[in-house]
């Protein structure tokens, strides 16, 4: 008869980092996750861009780890939740330009052009984006013109 004392093994939440059930691919795409997510944030708060890889926190791991499931997969999360580079550039451009429009149209003088984005005219200027199927066609519909 087995003894009675013997360790129990440990027990992972279903979105634990540590958990052996996560696969090779579904932890490449958390860290691939966690990049953009980073490069996004420090745009959102005028940080310089983050240019090494740092252990992601458990905290984050989770919130990316659930991002993912309910999209099920990587270019869908990366689309739905305006991580993809694409956004990334196309967003600021936008904001640029919708900026450019306002102060242009009150007679100021234009902004300086990598002024940062708040993170509500960030996700704003993403819904617009998110509307058509390029950069061109958004600022066509819209009504912006790209000013340099």
């Amino acid at each position: 008869m087995p003894p009675f004392d013997r360790p129990e093994p440990k027990r992972y939440a279903w979105d634990d980092p540590d958990s052996p059930e996560h696969t090779a691919e579904l932890r490449a795409d958390i860290e691939e996750m966690a990049r953009l997510w980073r490069k996004r944030e420090a745009s959102w708060h005028d940080q310089p861009q983050p240019v090494e890889a740092q252990p992601i926190p458990k905290a984050l791991w989770r919130k990316l780890f659930k991002l993912r499931n309910r999209y099920h997969t990587l270019a869908d999360t990366l689309q739905c939740e305006a991580l993809s580079e694409e956004s990334q550039t196309d967003v600021p451009t936008i904001a640029r330009c919708l900026r450019n429009r306002s102060y242009r149209t009150n007679g100021l003088e234009c902004p300086e052009p990598n002024a940062p984005i708040s993170k509500a005219f960030w996700m704003k200027c993403f819904e617009r984006r998110a509307r058509y199927s390029s950069l061109a066609e958004t600022l066509e519909h819209e009504g912006l013109k790209e000013f340099r």
